[in-house]
Protein backbone atom coordinates (compact mmCIF):
# COMPACT_ATOMS: atom_id res chain seq x y z
CA UNK A 1 0.00 0.00 0.00
CA UNK A 2 2.64 2.40 1.08
CA UNK A 3 4.54 2.45 -2.23
CA UNK A 4 1.15 2.78 -4.67
CA UNK A 5 1.63 6.20 -4.88
CA UNK A 6 5.21 6.10 -5.93
CA UNK A 7 4.24 3.83 -8.83
CA UNK A 8 1.83 6.48 -10.34
CA UNK A 9 4.89 9.02 -10.67
CA UNK A 10 7.38 8.73 -13.26
CA UNK A 11 10.84 9.41 -11.72
CA UNK A 12 13.94 11.20 -13.17
CA UNK A 13 16.89 8.94 -13.57
CA UNK A 14 20.78 10.24 -13.88
CA UNK A 15 22.82 7.49 -14.80
CA UNK A 16 26.49 8.94 -14.28
CA UNK A 17 29.89 7.42 -15.62
CA UNK A 18 33.19 9.33 -16.16
CA UNK A 19 32.96 8.66 -19.36
CA UNK A 20 31.31 5.69 -21.79
CA UNK A 21 34.28 3.70 -23.56
CA UNK A 22 33.46 -0.18 -24.43
CA UNK A 23 34.49 -0.94 -20.50
CA UNK A 24 32.75 -2.77 -17.47
CA UNK A 25 31.15 0.40 -16.13
CA UNK A 26 29.61 1.47 -19.49
CA UNK A 27 28.38 -2.19 -20.19
CA UNK A 28 26.30 -2.54 -17.39
CA UNK A 29 24.77 0.87 -17.46
CA UNK A 30 23.80 -0.08 -20.73
CA UNK A 31 22.07 -3.50 -19.82
CA UNK A 32 20.30 -1.87 -17.20
CA UNK A 33 19.08 0.91 -19.42
CA UNK A 34 17.95 -1.62 -22.03
CA UNK A 35 15.89 -3.75 -19.74
CA UNK A 36 14.25 -0.94 -17.22
CA UNK A 37 10.93 -0.22 -17.53
CA UNK A 38 10.95 3.13 -19.10
CA UNK A 39 7.28 3.81 -18.41
CA UNK A 40 8.22 4.19 -14.61
CA UNK A 41 11.61 5.71 -15.15
CA UNK A 42 13.10 8.14 -17.27
CA UNK A 43 16.48 7.69 -17.53
CA UNK A 44 19.05 10.46 -18.69
CA UNK A 45 22.88 8.87 -19.22
CA UNK A 46 25.43 11.97 -18.51
CA UNK A 47 29.04 11.35 -18.86
CA UNK A 48 32.19 13.34 -20.16
CA UNK A 49 33.96 12.89 -23.14
CA UNK A 50 34.46 9.93 -24.86
CA UNK A 51 31.25 8.26 -25.19
CA UNK A 52 30.96 5.66 -27.79
CA UNK A 53 28.98 5.87 -31.10
CA UNK A 54 27.68 2.38 -30.07
CA UNK A 55 26.11 3.37 -26.74
CA UNK A 56 25.12 6.85 -28.08
CA UNK A 57 23.23 5.21 -30.65
CA UNK A 58 21.86 2.06 -28.59
CA UNK A 59 20.54 4.81 -26.21
CA UNK A 60 18.49 7.17 -28.81
CA UNK A 61 17.25 3.60 -29.93
CA UNK A 62 15.37 3.40 -26.54
CA UNK A 63 14.42 7.23 -26.30
CA UNK A 64 17.28 7.70 -23.57
CA UNK A 65 18.64 11.00 -23.33
CA UNK A 66 22.81 11.16 -23.82
CA UNK A 67 24.56 14.23 -22.20
CA UNK A 68 28.02 14.71 -22.90
CA UNK A 69 30.33 16.57 -20.76
CA UNK A 70 33.93 17.77 -21.21
CA UNK A 71 36.29 15.28 -20.63
CA UNK A 72 37.00 15.18 -17.04
CA UNK A 73 40.50 15.04 -16.59
CA UNK A 74 41.27 17.21 -18.89
CA UNK A 75 38.47 20.08 -18.01
CA UNK A 76 38.14 19.26 -14.66
CA UNK A 77 36.49 22.71 -13.70
CA UNK A 78 34.13 22.83 -17.16
CA UNK A 79 32.77 18.73 -16.71
CA UNK A 80 31.32 20.09 -12.90
CA UNK A 81 29.95 23.15 -14.11
CA UNK A 82 28.13 21.30 -16.53
CA UNK A 83 27.47 18.85 -14.28
CA UNK A 84 25.51 21.12 -11.92
CA UNK A 85 23.28 23.02 -14.51
CA UNK A 86 22.33 19.73 -15.91
CA UNK A 87 21.32 18.50 -12.46
CA UNK A 88 19.07 21.77 -11.92
CA UNK A 89 17.94 22.28 -15.50
CA UNK A 90 16.85 18.34 -15.56
CA UNK A 91 15.05 18.38 -11.68
CA UNK A 92 16.53 14.82 -11.17
CA UNK A 93 14.82 12.63 -8.36
CA UNK A 94 17.76 10.04 -8.41
CA UNK A 95 21.34 10.55 -9.29
CA UNK A 96 23.04 7.36 -9.49
CA UNK A 97 26.90 7.58 -9.90
CA UNK A 98 29.34 4.82 -11.13
CA UNK A 99 32.68 4.22 -10.21
CA UNK A 100 35.46 2.78 -9.38
CA UNK A 101 36.22 4.70 -5.84
CA UNK A 102 35.27 7.74 -3.66
CA UNK A 103 36.62 10.38 -7.11
CA UNK A 104 33.18 9.65 -7.26
CA UNK A 105 32.46 12.00 -3.79
CA UNK A 106 32.36 15.28 -6.11
CA UNK A 107 29.48 14.28 -8.30
CA UNK A 108 27.58 13.35 -5.16
CA UNK A 109 28.53 16.39 -3.98
CA UNK A 110 27.50 18.73 -6.85
CA UNK A 111 24.12 16.40 -6.50
CA UNK A 112 23.43 17.48 -3.33
CA UNK A 113 24.11 20.71 -3.71
CA UNK A 114 21.51 20.66 -6.71
CA UNK A 115 18.53 19.33 -4.11
CA UNK A 116 19.00 15.82 -5.65
CA UNK A 117 17.33 13.88 -2.74
CA UNK A 118 18.56 10.40 -3.32
CA UNK A 119 22.08 9.94 -4.35
CA UNK A 120 23.81 6.34 -4.90
CA UNK A 121 27.21 5.86 -5.25
CA UNK A 122 27.64 2.41 -6.64
CA UNK A 123 31.04 0.78 -6.27
CA UNK A 124 32.44 -1.38 -9.37
CA UNK A 125 36.08 -2.44 -7.83
CA UNK A 126 37.47 -3.95 -4.82
CA UNK A 127 40.94 -1.48 -5.20
CA UNK A 128 41.97 1.42 -7.36
CA UNK A 129 44.84 3.33 -8.54
CA UNK A 130 44.53 6.18 -7.05
CA UNK A 131 44.74 5.08 -3.40
CA UNK A 132 45.57 8.60 -1.26
CA UNK A 133 42.85 10.02 -3.29
CA UNK A 134 40.54 7.69 -2.66
CA UNK A 135 41.03 7.64 1.41
CA UNK A 136 41.00 11.59 1.52
CA UNK A 137 37.40 11.45 -0.31
CA UNK A 138 36.00 8.62 1.31
CA UNK A 139 35.00 10.62 4.45
CA UNK A 140 33.05 12.70 1.53
CA UNK A 141 31.72 10.37 -0.06
CA UNK A 142 29.67 9.00 3.03
CA UNK A 143 28.60 12.42 3.69
CA UNK A 144 27.08 12.75 0.35
CA UNK A 145 25.62 9.77 -0.44
CA UNK A 146 22.23 8.38 0.59
CA UNK A 147 22.51 4.71 -0.51
CA UNK A 148 25.38 2.65 -1.48
CA UNK A 149 25.52 0.20 -4.32
CA UNK A 150 28.11 -2.52 -4.98
CA UNK A 151 28.69 -5.05 -7.70
CA UNK A 152 29.88 -7.52 -5.05
CA UNK A 153 30.55 -8.09 -1.30
CA UNK A 154 33.92 -7.44 -1.85
CA UNK A 155 33.92 -4.36 -3.80
CA UNK A 156 31.30 -3.04 -0.62
CA UNK A 157 33.04 -3.95 2.00
CA UNK A 158 35.46 -2.34 0.58
CA UNK A 159 34.14 1.65 0.45
CA UNK A 160 31.29 1.26 2.38
CA UNK A 161 32.46 -1.23 5.55
CA UNK A 162 30.26 -4.26 6.69
CA UNK A 163 26.24 -3.82 5.89
CA UNK A 164 25.87 -0.36 4.29
CA UNK A 165 25.39 -0.95 0.80
CA UNK A 166 23.15 -3.21 -1.34
CA UNK A 167 24.70 -5.53 -3.94
CA UNK A 168 23.48 -5.13 -7.07
CA UNK A 169 24.91 -8.41 -9.24
CA UNK A 170 25.88 -6.85 -12.72
CA UNK A 171 22.83 -8.33 -14.84
CA UNK A 172 23.16 -8.85 -18.24
CA UNK A 173 21.40 -11.11 -20.95
CA UNK A 174 22.88 -14.84 -19.84
CA UNK A 175 21.72 -16.23 -22.56
CA UNK A 176 23.78 -14.38 -25.60
CA UNK A 177 26.92 -16.22 -23.90
CA UNK A 178 25.55 -20.17 -24.56
CA UNK A 179 27.96 -21.67 -26.49
CA UNK A 180 27.84 -21.26 -30.19
CA UNK A 181 29.93 -24.20 -32.53
CA UNK A 182 29.15 -22.03 -35.54
CA UNK A 183 30.38 -19.15 -34.06
CA UNK A 184 33.45 -21.23 -32.86
CA UNK A 185 34.36 -22.72 -36.45
CA UNK A 186 33.65 -19.01 -37.84
CA UNK A 187 35.90 -17.01 -35.02
CA UNK A 188 38.85 -19.82 -35.15
CA UNK A 189 38.61 -19.85 -38.94
CA UNK A 190 38.92 -16.09 -39.15
CA UNK A 191 41.94 -16.13 -36.98
CA UNK A 192 43.70 -19.52 -38.62
CA UNK A 193 43.47 -20.85 -35.23
CA UNK A 194 40.70 -24.07 -36.49
CA UNK A 195 43.36 -26.82 -34.87
CA UNK A 196 45.18 -25.22 -32.05
CA UNK A 197 44.27 -25.34 -28.13
CA UNK A 198 42.92 -21.40 -27.61
CA UNK A 199 44.26 -19.83 -24.70
CA UNK A 200 42.16 -17.43 -24.45
CA UNK A 201 41.38 -13.94 -22.63
CA UNK A 202 38.86 -10.93 -22.41
CA UNK A 203 39.26 -7.29 -20.55
CA UNK A 204 40.43 -3.82 -21.00
CA UNK A 205 44.72 -3.96 -21.51
CA UNK A 206 45.79 -2.14 -18.29
CA UNK A 207 47.75 -2.84 -15.04
CA UNK A 208 44.69 -4.02 -13.26
CA UNK A 209 43.88 -7.03 -15.76
CA UNK A 210 47.73 -8.39 -15.98
CA UNK A 211 47.97 -8.95 -19.50
CA UNK A 212 51.81 -8.77 -19.26
CA UNK A 213 51.78 -12.19 -17.02
CA UNK A 214 50.37 -13.91 -19.41
CA UNK A 215 53.00 -13.07 -21.86
CA UNK A 216 55.03 -14.30 -19.55
CA UNK A 217 53.69 -17.61 -18.62
CA UNK A 218 52.49 -18.23 -22.24
CA UNK A 219 56.40 -18.86 -23.30
CA UNK A 220 57.02 -22.13 -21.32
CA UNK A 221 53.16 -23.24 -21.97
CA UNK A 222 53.65 -22.99 -25.67
CA UNK A 223 57.28 -24.86 -25.17
CA UNK A 224 55.59 -27.52 -23.82
CA UNK A 225 52.53 -27.41 -26.15
CA UNK A 226 53.27 -26.97 -30.00
CA UNK A 227 48.93 -26.50 -30.29
CA UNK A 228 48.95 -23.94 -27.78
CA UNK A 229 47.84 -20.34 -29.09
CA UNK A 230 47.23 -17.44 -26.58
CA UNK A 231 44.20 -14.99 -27.82
CA UNK A 232 43.91 -11.67 -26.07
CA UNK A 233 40.16 -9.88 -26.48
CA UNK A 234 40.18 -5.83 -26.08
CA UNK A 235 41.64 -2.92 -25.82
CA UNK A 236 42.97 0.04 -23.53
CA UNK A 237 46.02 2.23 -22.71
CA UNK A 238 48.77 -0.61 -22.46
CA UNK A 239 46.92 -2.15 -25.57
CA UNK A 240 50.74 -1.02 -27.64
CA UNK A 241 52.65 -1.98 -25.05
CA UNK A 242 51.54 -5.35 -24.94
CA UNK A 243 51.25 -5.56 -28.79
CA UNK A 244 54.96 -4.53 -29.06
CA UNK A 245 55.55 -7.24 -26.67
CA UNK A 246 53.62 -9.93 -27.87
CA UNK A 247 55.95 -8.90 -31.67
CA UNK A 248 59.06 -9.71 -29.55
CA UNK A 249 57.74 -12.87 -27.60
CA UNK A 250 59.72 -16.01 -28.28
CA UNK A 251 56.42 -17.88 -29.99
CA UNK A 252 55.28 -14.18 -31.12
CA UNK A 253 53.42 -16.32 -34.00
CA UNK A 254 51.15 -17.66 -31.63
CA UNK A 255 49.88 -14.69 -30.09
CA UNK A 256 46.38 -13.14 -31.57
CA UNK A 257 45.60 -9.75 -30.23
CA UNK A 258 41.86 -8.85 -31.60
CA UNK A 259 41.64 -5.09 -29.88
CA UNK A 260 38.72 -3.89 -29.52
CA UNK A 261 35.65 -6.36 -29.57
CA UNK A 262 32.21 -5.85 -30.10
CA UNK A 263 30.90 -9.35 -30.03
CA UNK A 264 32.69 -11.20 -27.16
CA UNK A 265 30.08 -13.60 -27.14
CA UNK A 266 31.34 -15.62 -30.02
CA UNK A 267 35.56 -15.10 -29.18
CA UNK A 268 34.11 -17.73 -25.44
CA UNK A 269 33.08 -20.13 -27.88
CA UNK A 270 36.42 -20.17 -30.05
CA UNK A 271 38.09 -20.70 -27.16
CA UNK A 272 39.41 -23.72 -25.09
CA UNK A 273 40.32 -22.40 -21.82
CA UNK A 274 39.67 -18.80 -20.37
CA UNK A 275 42.24 -17.29 -18.32
CA UNK A 276 42.37 -14.11 -16.15
CA UNK A 277 45.46 -12.81 -14.10
CA UNK A 278 43.33 -9.56 -12.43
CA UNK A 279 45.22 -8.41 -9.74
CA UNK A 280 41.95 -6.85 -8.34
CA UNK A 281 38.63 -7.41 -8.96
CA UNK A 282 35.21 -5.76 -8.02
CA UNK A 283 33.17 -8.85 -9.60
CA UNK A 284 34.68 -9.55 -12.81
CA UNK A 285 32.22 -10.41 -15.15
CA UNK A 286 34.16 -12.08 -17.97
CA UNK A 287 34.37 -14.68 -15.41
CA UNK A 288 31.05 -15.06 -15.60
CA UNK A 289 30.44 -15.05 -19.61
CA UNK A 290 33.26 -17.59 -19.93
CA UNK A 291 30.90 -19.95 -17.54
CA UNK A 292 28.13 -19.65 -19.26
CA UNK A 293 29.78 -20.56 -22.61
CA UNK A 294 30.76 -23.99 -20.56
CA UNK A 295 34.56 -23.07 -20.75
CA UNK A 296 36.89 -24.26 -18.39
CA UNK A 297 38.47 -21.16 -16.10
CA UNK A 298 41.64 -20.35 -14.38
CA UNK A 299 41.12 -17.31 -12.78
CA UNK A 300 43.30 -15.18 -10.24
CA UNK A 301 42.35 -15.35 -6.18
CA UNK A 302 42.60 -12.03 -6.53
CA UNK A 303 38.84 -12.39 -8.18
CA UNK A 304 35.77 -12.61 -5.69
CA UNK A 305 34.25 -15.93 -5.05
CA UNK A 306 30.71 -14.55 -6.24
CA UNK A 307 31.83 -15.05 -9.72
CA UNK A 308 31.91 -19.06 -9.04
CA UNK A 309 28.81 -20.38 -10.91
CA UNK A 310 29.69 -24.13 -11.52
CA UNK A 311 33.35 -26.70 -10.91
CA UNK A 312 34.56 -25.71 -14.25
CA UNK A 313 36.72 -22.48 -12.31
CA UNK A 314 40.02 -22.41 -10.46
CA UNK A 315 41.37 -19.69 -8.29
CA UNK A 316 45.15 -19.47 -8.30
CA UNK A 317 47.17 -17.20 -6.71
CA UNK A 318 49.41 -15.03 -8.73
CA UNK A 319 52.73 -16.06 -6.99
CA UNK A 320 52.45 -19.21 -8.21
CA UNK A 321 53.31 -19.55 -11.72
CA UNK A 322 53.73 -23.11 -12.20
CA UNK A 323 50.28 -23.63 -10.88
CA UNK A 324 49.25 -21.63 -13.50
CA UNK A 325 50.98 -23.19 -16.28
CA UNK A 326 50.50 -26.75 -15.41
CA UNK A 327 46.53 -25.50 -14.74
CA UNK A 328 46.27 -24.17 -18.65
CA UNK A 329 48.36 -27.24 -20.13
CA UNK A 330 45.90 -29.81 -18.11
CA UNK A 331 42.84 -28.65 -19.93
CA UNK A 332 43.46 -28.96 -23.17
CA UNK A 333 41.74 -32.64 -21.99
CA UNK A 334 38.47 -30.64 -21.16
CA UNK A 335 36.36 -32.27 -23.04
CA UNK A 336 34.48 -29.43 -25.60
CA UNK A 337 31.23 -31.17 -26.34
CA UNK A 338 30.06 -30.88 -22.78
CA UNK A 339 29.53 -26.81 -23.44
CA UNK A 340 26.49 -27.55 -24.76
CA UNK A 341 24.59 -28.41 -22.01
CA UNK A 342 25.99 -26.36 -19.59
CA UNK A 343 23.73 -23.41 -19.23
CA UNK A 344 20.91 -25.23 -18.70
CA UNK A 345 22.44 -27.77 -16.32
CA UNK A 346 23.49 -24.82 -14.37
CA UNK A 347 20.66 -22.05 -14.98
CA UNK A 348 19.96 -21.38 -11.18
CA UNK A 349 23.36 -19.97 -10.75
CA UNK A 350 23.32 -18.48 -13.93
CA UNK A 351 19.80 -16.69 -12.72
CA UNK A 352 21.66 -14.83 -10.29
CA UNK A 353 23.15 -12.37 -12.93
CA UNK A 354 20.48 -12.59 -15.74
CA UNK A 355 19.28 -8.99 -16.76
CA UNK A 356 15.70 -10.16 -16.59
CA UNK A 357 15.66 -10.37 -13.03
CA UNK A 358 18.29 -8.14 -11.96
CA UNK A 359 17.15 -5.04 -13.23
CA UNK A 360 13.51 -6.23 -11.10
CA UNK A 361 15.91 -5.24 -8.31
CA UNK A 362 17.30 -1.54 -9.18
CA UNK A 363 13.53 -1.05 -9.76
CA UNK A 364 12.62 -1.77 -6.68
CA UNK A 365 15.79 -0.66 -4.60
CA UNK A 366 14.86 2.95 -6.28
CA UNK A 367 11.54 3.07 -5.18
CA UNK A 368 12.73 2.27 -1.99
CA UNK A 369 14.77 5.31 -1.57
CA UNK A 370 12.46 7.37 -3.26
CA UNK A 371 10.28 6.54 -1.11
CA UNK A 372 12.33 6.88 2.25
CA UNK A 373 12.72 10.88 1.04
CA UNK A 374 8.91 11.51 0.06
Amino acid sequence: EETKGIWMKKYRIAMIASCMTINGISTVIKNYCENIDLKRFSITVIAGKPINELYRTEFEKLGIEVIELPERKENTVQYYVELVRTFRKKRIDVVHVHGNSATISLELLLAKIAGVKVRIAHIHNSKCEHEKANMLLLPLLKLTCTNGMACSSLAGEWIFGKDNFYVLPNGFKTSRFKFCSVDRDIVRNQYKIADKYVIGSVGRMNDQKNQQFLLDIFTEIAAKNERAVLMMVGDGPNYKMIEQEARRHKFSERIVLTGECQHTEKTYSAFDVFVMPSKYEGLGIVALEAQISGLPCIVSDNVPKDVMLSDNIQFVSLCDKKEWIESVLAQERFDQSSREEFYEANRSSIMKYDIDNDVKLLERQYLTYLNMVS
